[in-house]
Order: C-alpha cells, then structure tokens, then sequence
C-alpha cells in the first residue's frame, strides 16, 4: 500500500489530491495533539514555580498530569502522521504544529527558570526533564520538517520541469499521470490547414459563408432600387425645337413629393398609420445611415437637376429626375453639350 502512494507523487496535483482526500477529522486531532503537548509543558512550569501552599492539588498530581499530556499529545502525532499517508499533511498540520509546541516549552522552561530566583521543589529533575524532552522534540520535529520539505519541493521542481519540456495536448506523452493531471489539453502550435481542420471549425466557417452570402443577397436588392429611382437623366432629342420647350424641365413645388406627407388619394388607414407610427429614430433612417445615403437624401429634396438640351432660348421649365419624361418619347441619336447648372429650391 505505501508503494501505491509512493507512485500517485509525482505532481504537484497528486500532491493536493492525497491532501484532500483525507477526512475532516485528521486536521482536527493534529492540532488537539499539538495543543496538549502544550499544555503538558505549561503544567511542567506550573509544577517547579509554584510552593505548596500555593496550589490546590498536590505537586504529584501536576507532575502526572503534564507527563499525561505530553504522552498522549506526542502519541496522538505519530499515530496520525503514520496513518494519514499525506506528505502535504504531515508537514502543514502535524510537525509544523508540533514543532511550534516543542519550541514553546524550551521557552517556558528556560525563561521560568531564568526568572525565578529560588524554586520550591526538592529536586531539580521537575525542570530537566521536560527541558530535556522539549528539545529533543523541537530537534526532532524540525529534522522531519526539513526533510520533509525536501521531498516536496523536489516533486515540485519535477512537476514544473514536466510542465515545460511535455506538450500537455499530446495525451500519449502523459499516460502515466492518470486522467485528473489536466482538465484540459493545450492546442498544437502549428496553423490550421485545409487537410488537418477540424470538423467543428470547417462548420463554423461554412456556416458564417453562408450568412455573409445571405445579408449580401438581401441588401443588394434595396441597392439597385435606390440607384435607379435616385438619378435618372434623358439625353435630348434632335426634333425637340417645339415652342415652349428650352430644356429645362422642373416639378411644380406642389408637385414634389415631401417627406412624411400623405399620399396624393390618402385614405383612412394611411392617414391612422401615419398619425400612429412611432416616431423614434431607427438604425436605417437616422444615426446609423451611410452619409452617401444622406448626402443623396438631400441633393434630392433641395436640388433641381437642369438638363441641357435643344430649344433653351423659347423658355420653359426645368425638370427633375422625378418627372422627367420617358426614355422612348425622347428617342437619342447624338450627345449634348453640358450647359446647365444646378438650381436650389
């Protein structure tokens, strides 16, 4: 059994799994024993310092008690350290206490022994004694101590020295650790390419094409619209020299179509839709639109396009794009000259 524990040490993580693994009640008689070996020492000085007519109890009694409580504490140590198995518990809850404890009554004993002029006991064998057993333990424990924080900081130069030279998301190369060395794996270093993508990634790719390829296919429509109802320019005719016509066409202001008003035959609902509508600002309309889109919005509200063309000295109207007429009532034949200008309304 000792040979299976000695195998499961070899990272810093069985380390703290072998700790865990203990019950709850193996920390709390670790320190219970520490605390009675200190005990056992604080009586020991009560026993040497204190007269006869002083105390309550005879001197006897204090001496078996103070040797009761070194034994059982001492006893009650050794017994957990052997059976909890744990490195990591045997240095942090048992010699590290207990070595606290030995050095405490060294303490004790030697100051009690320095500050007291005379003692009122007939022999001094109740001051040596637990001198003597107080160092011997502090020498004790703190030799285990040590060596036992040898063991444990030599695991952990193994493990750390494991952790740089192991490619921990190649699994063969850490067979031998068990499955709870690593919750996860790292990636490989090396790049993704077509013949090593994973399936999950080559999906995920597929689909994010797909939905690119969707929203382009759903804007490209309002696009063309946009583009064709914006600008429209007709190329004049040679047999357009009719009195009347100078090649500047324009709608009437009453004419012209507004923003938000109502349509030229508004009939109940449209006139409840408009009073109804919300009039908050959305995405397309107000903050987030193209300021392509809203330069255009303007030239077409506040603009008149003046299109050049024959017959410009009879006088008449100018024309938009909006109401301009068709392209088959002004067949073209020849280019124009540029000669017009932009009017604002």
């Amino acid at each position: 059994m000792p040979r299976n524990y000695q195998r499961m040490r070899e990272t810093l993580f069985d380390l703290y799994t072998e700790r865990d693994a203990l019950p709850w009640y193996f920390r709390t008689l670790a320190i219970a024993a520490s605390c009675l070996a200190l005990g056992g020492y604080i009586l020991f000085a009560l026993v040497f310092t204190s007269a006869r007519d002083n105390i309550k109890v005879s001197r006897a009694f204090l001496t078996v008690l103070a040797s009761a409580l070194l034994v059982v504490g001492y006893a009650a140590s050794a017994v957990i350290a052997y059976f909890s198995r744990s490195l990591l518990f045997l240095f942090d809850a048992v010699l590290l206490p207990i070595l606290t404890s030995s050095f405490m009554g060294v303490f004790v004993t030697v100051m009690n022994h320095a500050l007291h002029k005379s003692f009122p006991i007939p022999t001094q064998i109740y001051i040596y004694v637990p001198l003597v057993i107080a160092c011997a333990t502090t020498l004790g424990a703190g030799g285990l101590s040590y060596v036992i924080y040898r063991k444990l900081n030599k695991i952990k130069e193994l493990d750390r020295q494991r952790r740089q030279h192991v490619q921990r998301w190649e699994r063969g190369s850490y067979g031998n650790y068990g499955d709870a060395t690593s919750t996860t794996e790292l990636l490989p270093t090396s790049a993704w390419t077509a013949n090593n993508l994973p399936e999950d990634e080559a999906q995920r790719r597929q689909l994010l094409r797909l939905l690119l390829n969707r929203e382009a296919s759903q804007q490209s429509p309002n696009d063309h619209r946009n583009s064709q109802s914006t600008y429209h320019i007709n190329w004049p005719a040679d047999g357009d020299d009719s009195p009347g016509y100078d090649g500047l066409q324009v709608v009437q202001p009453g004419m012209r179509p507004r923003s938000g008003s109502l349509p030229a035959n508004p009939n109940r609902w449209s006139v409840l839709s408009k009073i109804t509508r919300d009039r908050s600002p959305t995405v397309e309309s107000q903050s987030f639109k193209n300021p392509r889109e809203r330069r255009r919005e303007e030239i077409e509200r506040s603009s008149i396009l003046l299109t050049p063309t024959p017959g410009v000295e009879h006088g008449g109207w100018p024309q938009t794009p909006g109401s301009s007429k068709s392209p088959s009532y002004f067949p073209s034949s020849q280019p124009a000259r540029a000669t017009g200008s932009t009017r604002y309304a």
